[in-house]
C-alpha cells in the first residue's frame, strides 16, 4: 500500500495537523471516483465522531462542493479489552466523497479544507488514484485470454452512479506512461448486488510481459498492475505457499519464510471423542502429533481436511511438468519431489498419525474449546488436542489419499510410496469389515474416491468393480440414482453435506487419465459429460454476469472461485477448449481485485488484501503494523450473524452494513468471523488447485516477484488505538 499511496503523498503540498490530536484523524490520501468527485481518505480509531458530511464545511479551491458521501468500515481490530462492556478497540477508514459543481481539469492545483485539515494535490489523469477501477491486483497471466477490469463507481452513502466521463481509456507503461493502446468502454451493465452500473474493460490488447495501469483522462488512474507469466506464477506460489504457513506440529523458519514461530502441537491425546464437535473427553494416551494444516484462525484437524490434499495432488496428477522440484522454497525442495506435491504429502501425514492399527482413521483432531483470540499464537497454545474416534468418512477417504499418493510417489520414492499403499489397504480392509455397520455411514463420495485410487495403484478387480459401481450410480446409469447430497457438486460442501457422501471431481477424474491400466468405456463416456455438462452450466451462468461469482451469500461462496473454477479447468484438460480456460481465469481475476469491492482477497496479494484476517498467527505481525501472514483466501463477501462480537464491528460500518449492496459489503474486523476467517479446504485449496490450472506451462520457480507485505494503510495501529 505504502509503495501505491506515495506518488500521492509526495505531491501533498499542505496538510495541517489533525485540530483532533494525536488519536484523531490521519490523513491517508486524495483520490477520485468520478470526473466530478473527489475522495478523501482518513483514519481514526473507533471513538473519534463520525467525520462531517456538512457540504458547508469543505471547499475545493475555495469554492463549496456540492455534496458529501461517506463510506466508513474497521479495518483492524484488537483483541476484546473488556469482555463485560464486550469492547474491542479499532481503526476505521473513512472514505468521504466530495461532489464538485464542476469536472476536474488537468493539472489543476487541488486545495481541500475541511473539519479535518488542509490537503493539496495536482491533479493528474497519470498521478491521481481513482478508486472506481477495478483491476487485477496481482496482476494477468496468460492462458486465460478473455481479461477484464472494470470501471464502477459507488459513493457511499449517495449510491452508485453511471460514469459522467466516458472514455476510451487509456493502458499505459507504468515506468514512462507510454500510451500502448486506448480502450473503448464497454456498455454499462447494472448487478443489483454490485450496487451500481459498471463498465468492462477489454483487456485482450495486452502482448508484451511488463507493469502497466489504466488512466481515464478528467478521472485518474488505476494502480498499476503487471502482466505476464511470471505473474500467473506469482499467484500460484503465494497461494500455494499459505499451507506451509499453516502447518501444524513443526517450526515455521528463515529462510522459508518471514512469518516464523516456533513448533506448535507436537502431542495429541487419543480419545473417542464424536466427530465434528469439540470434545471434552479427558482420559487416554498422549502420542506425538504431526502434519496437516490448521483449519483455519484456530488449530483443528476436521474430517473435511482430506480435500486439501486432494486439491493439491489433482493439480499434479493433471500437470506433472508444471511443478517441480525446488519451486515453493519449502523445507523439502531440493529432494527430488515435486514441492506440490510435498506439501500434499505433509497435509497426508496426518492421516498416517490418525490411522490405527486395525485401519481405522479417526476423523482429525480438537480441543475442548477454541482459543482466545489475540491471547496466543500456534505455538504458545495451551490446549490439549484430542481424536476423534474411527470414522467411515475419514478412512475412505484416506485409503483414497494415499493410494493416490504412493502411485504418484513411487517414481522417486519406491520405499515410502510401498508403506502408503499399504495404508491405503489396511483402510479399505477396515471397511470392508464395517460396511455393513449402522455406525459407519460409508457414502458415494469417499467410496468412489477409495476405490478408483486403490484399483489405479494396484489395478485389482474388487477396486475396479466398486468404482464402476460407485461412478454409475453417480451418473444415474445404475441400478440407483444419486440422491442429494451424495451427487457431483462441489461447490456447496459444510462439514455435514460431506459427511453425506458429496462427490468432487478429483474422486474419480484420474480414471479419465492415461494410467495404464483397463477401464469400462460406458463409465468413461458417463464421467466425461458429467463434468463437461457441469462446465457448460457454469459458463453458462458466467456469460449471463458482468462480474465473475456465482455465489454471493454463503461463506467463501464468493472468494472460494475454485470450487467453480475446478469444472471449468477439467472441462478444459478434456476437450481443449479455450472457453472454459477464460472463465477460469475470470474467476481468479474476481478474487484478486476484479469486483465490485475492489478487494483482493488473498492475503500477500495486491493492494488492498484483507487487513486482519481471523488467523491467530497473523495477529501479532498485524499489531506491529505489519503484513498479516500471505496466502490466506478470506471468506470475504458473506451474510453475517446477529452476534454481539460481530455486532461491534459491523456497527462501525456506515452507511448501514445490511443496506449496503452485497457485493461491497465487506469489512475488516476478525470477529466478523462469516467474513474474516477462511478455511484450508472451503477457500485456499480449491484456489490453489484454480492458479495452479493457469500457472505457466514451462515451469517457473521461487519468489520472481516480492510477496506482498502490505499492512494496514496508516502502519503501526498501537498509536492511535484508545482502550
Amino acid at each position: 500500500m505504502w509503495s501505491l499511496l506515495a506518488p500521492l503523498l509526495a505531491l501533498a503540498l499542505v496538510q495541517t495537523p489533525s485540530p483532533v490530536g494525536p488519536t484523531g484523524p490521519l490523513f491517508l490520501g486524495l483520490e477520485t471516483a468520478d470526473a466530478d468527485v473527489l475522495v478523501l481518505r482518513y483514519r481514526t480509531d473507533d471513538r473519534t465522531p463520525a467525520p462531517s458530511q456538512d457540504p458547508a464545511r469543505y471547499l475545493v479551491n475555495d469554492r463549496p462542493v456540492m455534496r458529501v458521501g461517506r463510506h466508513s468500515a474497521p479495518i483492524y481490530e484488537e483483541r476484546c479489552t473488556d469482555w463485560k462492556a464486550q469492547r474491542y478497540p479499532m481503526l476505521l477508514e473513512h472514505r468521504l466523497y466530495l461532489e464538485l459543481s464542476e469536472p476536474l481539469k488537468e493539472g489543476t492545483e487541488l486545495r481541500v479544507r475541511g473539519p479535518w485539515g488542509e490537503h493539496a494535490e495536482r491533479f493528474s489523469a497519470l498521478t491521481t488514484r481513482c478508486e472506481s477501477f477495478k483491476i487485477n491486483q496481482a496482476g494477468y497471466g496468460t492462458r486465460g485470454q478473455d481479461r477484464r477490469a472494470y470501471l464502477a463507481a459507488w459513493l457511499g452513502d449517495l449510491g452508485g452512479r453511471e460514469l459522467k466521463a466516458k472514455g476510451p481509456v487509456e493502458l499505459r507503461v507504468a515506468s514512462d506512461d507510454t500510451l500502448i493502446a486506448t480502450i473503448a468502454l464497454g456498455e454499462p451493465t447494472t448487478d443489483q448486488r454490485a450496487g451500481g452500473p459498471a463498465r468492462s474493460l477489454d483487456l485482450g490488447v495486452l502482448s508484451e510481459p511488463g507493469s502497466y495501469y489504466l488512466s481515464l483522462p478528467g478521472v485518474g488512474r488505476s494502480a498499476s498492475f503487471p502482466y505476464g507469466p511470471a505473474v500467473a506464477h506469482h499467484a500460484f506460489y503465494v497461494h500455494a505457499r499459505g499451507f506451509y504457513h499453516q502447518r501444524c506440529g513443526v517450526p515455521l523458519e528463515k529462510p522459508h519464510t518471514r512469518w516464523t514461530r516456533p513448533a506448535c502441537h507436537e502431542t495429541m491425546r487419543v480419545t473417542e471423542g464424536e466427530p465434528p464437535g469439540f470434545i471434552k473427553l479427558k482420559e487416554g494416551p498422549i502420542r506425538p502429533s504431526r502434519g496437516g494444516h490448521h483449519d483455519a484462525g484456530d488449530f483443528d484437524h476436521r474430517l473435511a481436511h482430506v480435500l486439501v490434499p486432494a486439491w493439491l495432488m489433482e493439480a499434479v496428477e493433471l500437470y506433472p511438468e508444471r511443478f517441480p522440484d525446488g519451486q515453493l522454497d519449502i523445507p523439502e525442495s531440493g529432494n527430488g519431489i515435486s514441492d506440490l506435491l510435498d506439501e500434499a504429502l505433509f497435509a497426508i501425514e496426518r492421516w498416517e498419525v490418525l490411522q490405527e492399527d486395525d485401519g481405522g482413521v479417526r476423523a482429525g483432531t480438537e480441543a475442548r474449546r477454541h482459543p482466545t483470540y489475540g491471547e496466543v499464537n500456534a505455538a504458545t497454545d495451551p490446549l490439549e488436542y484430542r481424536t476423534y474416534r474411527r470414522d467411515g468418512f475419514t478412512t475412505l477417504s484416506a485409503a483414497g489419499l494415499f493410494a493416490q499418493a504412493s502411485r504418484l510417489l513411487r517414481p522417486r520414492d519406491p520405499k515410502r510410496a510401498d508403506a502408503l499403499l499399504r495404508r491405503a489397504v489396511k483402510a479399505w480392509e477396515f471397511f470392508e469389515r464395517h460396511r455393513d455397520g449402522e455406525e459407519y455411514r460409508f457414502t458415494p463420495g469417499p467410496r468412489l474416491r477409495a476405490s478408483c485410487h486403490l484399483y489405479l495403484a494396484t489395478g485389482e478387480e474388487k477396486y475396479h468393480a466398486e468404482l464402476k459401481t460407485q461412478a454409475l450410480y453417480l451418473c444415474d446409469k445404475g441400478p440407483s440414482r444419486s440422491k442429494w447430497p451424495a451427487q457431483h457438486a462441489g461447490t456447496y460442501y459444510h462439514l455435514g453435506l460431506l459427511r453425506k457422501g458429496m462427490i468432487f471431481t478429483h474422486d474419480f477424474f484420474p480414471y479419465l487419465l492415461d494410467h495404464g491400466r483397463p477401464v469400462d468405456e460406458e463409465v468413461v463416456a458417463a464421467l466425461r459429460q458429467r463434468v463437461i455438462s457441469r462446465a457448460n452450466d457454469t459458463v453458462k451462468k458466467l456469460t449471463k454476469r458482468s462480474w465473475a461469482y456465482l455465489e454471493a451469500k454463503g461463506w467463501g461462496a464468493c472468494t472460494g472461485v475454485g470450487r467453480w473454477g475446478d469444472q471449468l479447468v477439467h472441462a478444459h484438460y478434456l476437450t481443449g477448449k479455450q472457453v472454459y480456460l477464460d472463465h477460469a481465469g475470470r474467476l481468479a481475476d474476481f478474487a484478486l481485485g476484479v469486483n465490485p469491492a475492489g478487494w483482493s482477497f488473498t492475503t500477500g496479494l495486491g493492494h488492498r488484501p484483507p487487513y486482519t484476517p481471523l488467523q491467530l498467527d497473523s495477529y501479532a505481525h498485524v499489531r506491529r503494523g505489519e503484513a498479516p501472514v500471505p496466502g490466506i483466501v478470506i471468506y470475504g463477501v458473506a451474510e453475517v450473524g446477529k452476534s454481539e462480537h460481530q455486532k461491534v464491528v459491523t456497527r462501525q460500518v456506515y452507511p448501514e452494513f445490511d443496506s449496503i449492496p452485497m457485493l461491497r459489503r465487506l469489512t475488516d474486523g476478525w470477529s466478523v468471523v462469516p467474513q474474516a476467517e477462511f478455511t484450508t479446504y472451503e477457500t485456499m485449496a480449491p484456489n490453489t488447485f484454480l492458479f495452479a490450472a493457469l500457472a505457466p506451462e514451462t515451469p517457473l520457480k521461487g519468489e520472481l516477484l516480492p510477496v506482498g507485505t502490505v499492512g494496514l494503510p496508516g502502519g503501526d495501529p498501537r498509536g492511535q488505538l484508545r482502550p
